[in-house]
């Protein structure tokens, strides 16, 4: 029978804890902007400009350095500096459709692809192993939990409203009770896949619990539809490509139990919750298939699509390469209420077009590859994390547009698959070289 392994934590190199804590504190203010929201915020908004003040010029003498100097780009750059090309696409899409100045429409694209460059910096410290995959994956697990902590101390005392018109964390739904944080889940997810995995290839009970936990915090105090069905999704996929079938079969008995306790324990402190979320979860199915559902947040995308639709039908060219980024005031003004995430997949054709949708896919292309390529990580619980969340990517894209909107998501999981990439090429190299 397994033991609950309750290790926090393992030390793997000198100067551990100050390794952690740095990587941490980039995390928290770099990649997660719950501090926004807090008393903290002046602190968050020095740290975040100071981080960046960091990144951006390093990202730009490391691109120098690639291309002028060494003359030798990794597959990671290449990437990186492909992805960031859309910063020119959506700009000529623009320019195009609505007349919009060319310097304009690179500034307000720039804002969403040129902080790509600013996972460089994060790459060089994982290769030369200044930091350690397992210090970063160690931050990653530390940044959930403090999310988790704030994000469920902020809905207990703070009113959202207030942060109504500052801040695009807050948002309008009735079937939530009104204006409610909508915190950034990457961290918490991230979390889920690492502990629900540690169960299911190390059988690690004590991990089990932990992802439940915070499982629980996305489907009853967050209520996020959308990031529970990805996770599912995605940890679905995994288990179903890389787990054998007798051992998901045992596994199911202990999932099957944890879910059952984990639904009596909130039956115990609030039976509401749980018919909030069934209702939540039937708007959802109806809202896929059109069904009027009476929750204006849900029946809104419709109105959405239909917008979408009109001006496609209008300017059947626009779907070859779409309407490109203009100002939220002017898309406003032009389209009404629209917003490219509340539609995903649709929002990513407004945007980009035929075109430029079917070369943003083409990405996942990569992971694809590794994933097929590596040979001595594929028992790796950090290696497998990152497959799982490129599953959970791919199944939130289509939803809410996902890496389109956000690449340096996409970019941050491609920049661990290149690091295991690089490290398997060196293993087989040492291997073909002692003739194993």
């Amino acid at each position: 029978m397994a033991q609950l392994d309750i290790t926090l934590f393992k030390k793997d190199s000198p100067l551990f804890f100050l390794k952690v804590f740095l990587m941490s504190t980039y995390l928290l203010f770099y990649g997660s902007p719950v501090l926004s929201v807090t008393p903290l915020a002046p602190v968050y908004n020095i740290m975040t400009y100071v981080i960046v003040g960091i990144l951006i010029p390093f990202g730009l003498l490391y691109v120098f350095d690639k291309v002028f100097i060494k003359k030798r780009f990794s597959t990671i750059d290449g990437l990186v500096v492909l992805m960031s090309m859309f910063t020119f696409y959506t700009a000529f899409a623009a320019n195009a459709v609505f007349d919009q100045p060319l310097l304009k429409s690179i500034l307000i694209s720039g804002k969403t692809y040129l902080p790509i460059i600013s996972i460089f910096l994060l790459y060089y410290l994982l290769k030369t192993e200044i930091i350690s995959m397992y210090q970063y994956n160690f931050s990653m697990l530390i940044i959930c939990w403090i999310n988790l902590i704030l994000y469920v101390i902020l809905m207990f005392t703070i009113n959202p409203a207030i942060y109504k018109e500052t801040t695009d964390m807050v948002g309008f739904n009735p079937s939530k009770g009104g204006y409610v944080f909508n915190f950034p889940p990457n961290f918490i997810v991230y979390g889920i896949v690492f502990y629900f995995l540690d169960y299911t290839l190390n059988k690690n009970r004590f991990s089990l619990l932990l992802s439940f936990v915070l499982i629980a915090y996305i489907l009853f105090l967050d209520k996020g539809r959308i990031q529970f069905i990805a996770i599912i999704g995605s940890l679905a996929m995994h288990t179903i490509l890389f787990i054998p079938i007798k051992s998901i079969i045992f596994r199911l008995l202990d999932i099957i139990l944890v879910t059952a306790i984990m639904i009596l324990i909130v039956y115990w402190i609030n039976p509401d919750l749980l018919t909030v979320v069934v209702n939540m979860f039937m708007v959802f199915v109806d809202a896929i298939f059109g069904i009027e559902t009476g929750e204006s947040s849900a029946d809104m995308r419709w109105v959405e699509i239909g917008t979408v639709l009109d001006h496609f039908d209008k300017f059947p060219g626009h779907w070859f390469f779409g309407i490109g980024f203009i100002p939220r005031d002017e898309l406003w003004l032009r389209f009404g209420y629209l917003y490219f995430t509340d539609i995903g997949i649709f929002g990513i054709l407004f945007v980009f077009g035929i075109i430029g949708t079917i070369l943003l896919f083409l990405f996942f292309l990569y992971p694809a590859f590794v994933i097929r390529k590596i040979k001595n990580f594929k028992h790796d619980l950090i290696f497998n994390t990152i497959i799982a969340s490129v599953f959970y990517l791919f199944i939130t894209s289509v939803f809410t547009g996902g890496f389109a909107f956000a690449p340096v998501s996409m970019l941050s999981i491609f920049m661990v698959l290149e690091y295991y990439k690089q490290k398997d090429d060196k293993i087989e190299k040492v291997k073909k070289f002692r003739g194993e």
